[in-house]
């Protein structure tokens, strides 16, 4: 069990910094129309572990992007909302999937649906931010009906690709022991071998 935590607390800390790298190199096709790979990490996280540990990683991921990029500001917090939003509806929904001894990846049309929403609903919220960023600081928002659904276009089409990319890294991280969160049945195997091995201190 130590070894699984150590495990998760090192594979948070790469994948904040992962977030953060990516987040930094993101491919700006034009102003509004932008595709970044950061929330490969995140997804990544969400489907392996807890949403906290999906909290984490957007959330320091996305705070070192805010702190390297513009400083602390009035509104540095406000920007890490939609990240964490992403990374707490992915993991939330990996996390009922679990409960239902289902991993969400394997389920393609609600992994897909879950990842794309979460990426929609993450755009909004980025929206809501830079509306109050620009009343705040007083600058142009230009948040025009063309830029929104050149903002939309370009969640969809990274959240489909992010998607895709995550599936293999979390298949992957099987076979280099990197534990996952366990499935309901697991769960309670574990449980009763825990229950069994008191049982067996006891009668000793």
């Amino acid at each position: 069990m130590r070894r699984t935590l150590v495990y998760r607390i090192a594979l948070d800390a790469v994948l904040s910094a992962l977030y953060f790298a990516l987040a930094i190199a993101s491919l700006k096709i034009t102003p509004n129309f932008v595709i970044t790979f950061a929330s490969v990490a995140v997804v990544i996280v969400a489907l392996l572990y807890t949403p906290f540990d999906a909290f984490m990683v957007a959330f320091l991921g996305e705070l070192l992007k805010q702190m390297l990029l513009y400083g602390f500001t009035a509104t540095t917090m406000l920007w890490l909302v939609p990240g964490v939003l992403r990374a707490l509806i992915i993991s939330i929904v990996a996390l009922i999937y679990r409960n239902k001894d289902k991993y969400l990846e394997e389920h393609k049309i609600a992994y897909f649906v879950t990842v794309i929403i979460a990426s929609l609903i993450t755009t909004a919220a980025n929206t809501i931010v830079i509306y109050i960023d620009a009343k705040l600081f007083n600058y142009p928002a230009n948040l025009t009906i063309v830029i929104m659904i050149m903002r939309i276009l370009s969640s969809i089409i990274t959240a489909v690709l992010v998607s895709i990319i995550a599936v293999p890294v979390v298949k992957a991280s099987s076979k280099v022991a990197l534990d996952r969160a366990p499935l309901k049945s697991q769960k309670e195997a574990l449980k009763k071998q825990a229950n069994k091995a008191d049982n067996i201190e006891v009668s000793a």
